[in-house]
């Protein structure tokens, strides 16, 4: 899997995210489904993901905040951050997400469809002092007890392919497809060409195909 930033900047994305959810909240008070939902639709969400220095460390998170309710036109003067000492709750969702989206390296607006902020929220209590890799986990579990089918069964009923057709279009065997639909086989570490011929046939993305947090029994 291929990060779009190296992990020495991983400090910098985390602390900025934490910071642009904790200045929208405490110092704007801008509800963080709010600003989660206009980090992504400005574009900045896809900026940051693809990791432009300009947005994952070369703003302060505050800066983020205020372009991005800047350009919604929620503010004309912006007021000045309020810092106690200690790290909020919105700062460390913020950083979880910064740090789930590096770590799987999925689109901001694909973890928005799958949790919810409130989501997130409630692990704090138990995961704010333990490592990260602790909270992304138990994001993963929450999606994984979502129990949506698979990526590639709704991408294929979507095009209107049944399973032989898919599987002939794409030159994939079928067995091999059926087994990716069942989640008894890992697509993730389906063959790059196979990927390549499915995205292809189905009219998405590669990742459009990826499955997160859910187990397998490959």
């Amino acid at each position: 899997m291929t990060r779009a930033y190296n992990e020495l900047y991983l400090k910098d994305a985390m602390d900025n995210l934490g910071e642009m959810f904790d200045y929208a909240q405490k110092s704007c008070n801008t509800k963080p489904e709010l600003i989660w939902d206009l980090f992504i639709a400005s574009g900045y969400a896809d900026r940051f993901a693809s990791g432009i220095p300009a947005v994952v460390s070369g703003k302060s998170g505050t800066e983020l905040a205020m372009e991005i309710l800047g350009e919604y036109d929620a503010f004309q003067d912006f007021p000045e951050p309020r810092k106690n000492g200690r790290l909020s709750k919105a700062y460390w969702c913020g950083s979880m997400l910064a740090y789930y989206q590096w770590r799987t390296v999925r689109s901001f607006r694909d973890i928005r469809e799958q949790i919810a902020y409130s989501d997130i929220e409630d692990l704090y209590p138990k995961l704010h002092n333990e490592l990260p890799e602790r909270a992304a986990e138990a994001i993963d579990r929450l999606i994984q007890r979502q129990n949506k089918p698979a990526r590639l069964h709704t991408l294929r009923l979507a095009s209107g392919y049944t399973q032989s057709g898919l599987a002939e279009q794409s030159g994939l065997n079928i067995k091999t497809l059926q087994s990716y639909e069942i989640r008894g086989k890992n697509i993730n570490r389906a063959a790059a060409e196979s990927l390549m011929m499915l995205a292809r046939t189905l009219g998405c993305r590669i990742e459009d195909l990826m499955e997160y947090g859910y187990d397998v029994r490959e």
